[in-house]
């Protein structure tokens, strides 16, 4: 890892499903030098102390926000979108280093106004080391389920 400055993500499904576990392990990563990812859609039911040491334990957050529009949002992934942009400000509230995703949907999350609104949330919450990543779709995914089912 020293010659590629890598380290360890914990993703999902979703990681703070087991924050107990993230954080030890995170923790021990960092007491041997490690850099550690949080790679989480920020969907955090209940914030507790157990969070905070995730966090405290976490060189970096890739938040990924499914869609700005809240109806749409639970169209697609079936809950609101309130706790993943509560949780993104809560990231800028306590300075942590934080990359913004974007999953670009054809048809679903590529309107120009819910992409406009995101340019907006992420000028809002000023995070300090932010970048956003559209992450595009490839198409050729849904004509082979298509063919599978």
């Amino acid at each position: 890892m020293n010659a590629s400055g890598g380290g360890v993500t914990c993703s999902g499904g979703e990681a703070m499903l087991q924050p107990e576990f993230v954080r030890d392990f995170f923790r021990a990563a960092k007491a041997e030098g490690i850099h550690t990812c949080l790679d989480t859609n920020g969907y955090v039911r209940k914030h507790t102390d157990v969070i905070d040491e995730v966090l405290d334990a976490t060189d970096l957050v890739m938040l990924d926000i499914k869609h700005m529009k809240d109806e749409v949002h639970q169209d697609l992934i079936g809950v609101s979108n309130r706790r993943t942009l509560d949780f993104a400000r809560y990231l800028q509230k306590i300075g942590k280093k934080t990359w913004i995703r974007y999953v670009v949907v054809p048809g679903y999350t590529d309107d120009p106004e819910a992409a406009h609104m995101l340019g907006e949330f992420i000028k809002l919450i000023l995070l300090v080391h932010c970048k956003d990543y559209y992450l595009p779709v490839n198409l050729l995914t849904n004509v082979i389920l298509k063919k599978l089912y």
